[in-house]
């Protein structure tokens, strides 16, 4: 049984079609690396995964089980907007996420923190996007999730800090961790994909292996992206 399965997925937001026949599998130890422009619904995708919103119709699961409360405590879950409060230190954070997530785990969160180089006494509120970023990684990666959903991973920080960020998932991926990932530094992370879905305007353009994808077209992801949203 897939960790994540999805069958003709629809979902609406004031009467606008925003995810329309969307069908998705993405097996245990894998990543599905999710792709497309802004507005094309990958976003909403997630949330519904992580059962912060319903589809309209369809059908999906996460280990066979209604995205919900239930499945709250399966799903690493990193928006692509700030959810820390603002006077919350490095510290305060980690004890939050500690409180809640029975799979959080301090020495990983300890290791991360210092190899993020984040500021233990700088309240969120003061900190750059960048270490904002690294912050939230840092949590949610923290985590022994069965499913981690990360909205831009790569988003916010710079390029030294861009690998580091990379090394920290492949070490997850070492654990047998399955990831579904949106990005837009598709050459930065398609090494990492072993299936890839192409999303435009909530519809499912292409979807497949991404070793294949790449061996039909004779380019790599960044390539395969640039021509179909170029």
């Amino acid at each position: 049984r897939p960790v994540a399965f999805i069958s003709h997925l629809c979902k609406k937001i004031a009467g606008n079609p925003v995810l329309e026949d969307v069908n998705l599998a993405l097996l245990n130890g894998h990543v599905l690396g999710l792709l497309g422009p802004n507005g094309s619904g990958k976003t909403t995708l997630l949330r519904i995964l992580a059962g912060l919103a319903h589809p309209s119709s369809g059908r999906v699961e996460i280990d066979g089980i209604v995205p919900g409360t239930e499945t709250k405590g399966m799903v690493s879950y990193l928006p692509d907007t700030l959810f820390l409060g603002r006077e919350m230190t490095v510290e305060s954070a980690r004890k939050y996420f500690q409180t809640f997530f029975m799979d959080f785990d301090r020495e990983r969160f300890d290791e991360l923190a210092q190899r993020l180089n984040l500021p233990e006494r700088t309240k969120v509120g003061k900190m750059s996007k960048g270490y904002r970023d690294r912050l939230a990684v840092a949590l949610v990666m923290s985590r022994r999730a069965r499913l981690y959903l990360l909205d831009e991973p790569l988003g916010g920080v710079d390029p030294v800090v861009r690998d580091e960020i990379l090394d920290i998932l492949v070490e997850a991926l070492g654990d047998e961790a399955t990831m579904l990932i949106t990005t837009h530094q598709v050459r930065d992370l398609e090494r990492i994909f072993d299936e890839v879905c192409f999303l435009r305007e909530g519809k499912v353009v292409r979807y497949g292996v991404a070793e294949e994808i790449r061996n039909e077209e004779q380019a790599d992801l960044d390539h395969v992206y640039r021509s179909i949203f170029g």
